[in-house]
């Protein structure tokens, strides 16, 4: 029988917090990866390739480079490239471009997780080091990855719209096309939902980072981060009476996902909508209030649970938790993302290993916690 960890109680609670938690064990992308390949004089340059210059998710990447150049000055060079769009070929052209520019270490929010693996060989061969932050890159050669636990946090947002459901109704999911992220997210949200999905195992505490939101401290006599037991497990209920009847791309597009919204709920009459990013979240949180004001729909009928703190077009999240449209959001840390990302790249520069996985943490946001402290701190930078 699937069992779930006590911790997704939290989530009818209306917080979710998810610590930086270590998955796997160390590693160093290549064999001479623990080399010192620019660690003399001079700064060490990092270039920071994100999706797409556009989103303003990206903003908490760059609070976080300016953070870091203060506190490091002239030991690191943050070099800060994208594409206007989220474009997979767009973003190849920026990875060729850090390499031109003799770059010691690339941290990239990769668009999809095979096509760029080609260019990034051409990195690792130019001895490279390579970081992923976000969504992560099937190819052998990136030394270490720092972003959202997806399992967990789709599974915490299965139970949470269970819990909106009232144990039985349709549920439509808008994805935001190959990525990883996507992947494991929609996947994860289903199979939990049919009793498939497993879980994970409770992971080892790592070592924090600048407004962490839980940092374990516990280390065997080597200085390693121990496995810390943090909740007992428990059966839980079947959510037979919950379907998931469609899955459609919102191509990680504000328009393409407010017009798979309107598909789901007006052809597939779907209850809720659970959007794997925050175009797919806004997209249906428009979709809705296009269709209460067309009197389509009646208010409540149809219910959100997204992925970040989306901001578009003069509304944002807050905006539709006020109305009712939103139930909830789960909010990531880019901040840490970012943060982690250039500490680590600079740590495999001068020959340091470091934690292959790093999970930097999610919070599930509701009206009822939108104004702590600490989710103001989390959509804020």
């Amino acid at each position: 029988m699937k069992r779930k960890k006590s911790w997704l109680r939290a989530v009818t609670a209306g917080v979710l917090a998810l610590s930086m938690l270590p998955m796997t064990g160390c590693q160093s992308g290549g064999e001479d990866s623990t080399a010192d390949s620019g660690s003399g004089e001079g700064a060490i340059d990092v270039a920071v390739i994100v999706k797409s210059m556009a989103s303003t998710y990206w903003n908490s990447v760059w609070d976080a480079c300016n953070d870091l150049e203060k506190e490091f000055g002239s030991e690191v060079n943050i070099i800060r490239l994208g594409p206007n769009e989220e474009k997979t070929e767009l973003q190849q052209q920026e990875i060729e471009k850090a390499i031109s520019q003799g770059v010691d270490a690339i941290v990239l929010a990769a668009c999809d997780p095979e096509a760029e693996n080609d260019t990034l060989q051409k990195a690792a061969d130019a001895n490279i080091k390579i970081v992923t932050i976000d969504s992560d890159v099937n190819f052998d050669g990136r030394s270490c990855y720092l972003g959202t636990d997806n399992i967990r946090a789709a599974e915490a947002a299965a139970q949470y719209s269970a819990d909106i459901l009232g144990g039985e109704g349709k549920i439509g999911i808008i994805y935001h096309g190959d990525a990883t992220t996507a992947t494991d997210r929609r996947e994860t949200f289903e199979d939990y939902l049919s009793g498939e999905s497993s879980g994970v195992e409770d992971m080892p505490a790592g070592a924090g980072s600048k407004q962490n939101n839980s940092v374990t401290e516990e280390t065997d006599a080597e200085g390693n981060p121990v496995a810390v037991e943090t909740a007992a497990e428990e059966e839980v209920v079947s959510y037979d009476g919950i379907k998931v009847v469609n899955q459609l791309d919102g191509q990680s597009d504000w328009e393409a996902s407010k017009e798979a919204a309107k598909k789901l709920i007006l052809e597939d009459q779907v209850d809720l909508i659970f959007g794997t990013n925050s175009k797919g979240a806004w997209g249906a949180c428009v979709a809705i209030q296009e269709l209460l004001d067309e009197g389509k729909i009646s208010e409540g009928q149809v219910h959100v649970v997204g992925f970040d703190y989306f901001s578009n077009d003069g509304t944002d999240a807050g905006d539709y938790f006020a109305n009712g449209i939103l139930d909830a959001t789960l909010v990531q840390n880019p901040y840490n993302m970012g943060y982690m990302g250039v500490r680590y790249a600079m740590d495999l520069v001068n020959g340091q290993p470091v934690t292959s996985v790093v999970d930097t943490g999610v919070t599930v946001v509701t009206p009822e916690n939108l104004d702590s402290e600490d989710v103001q701190f989390l959509i804020s930078h």
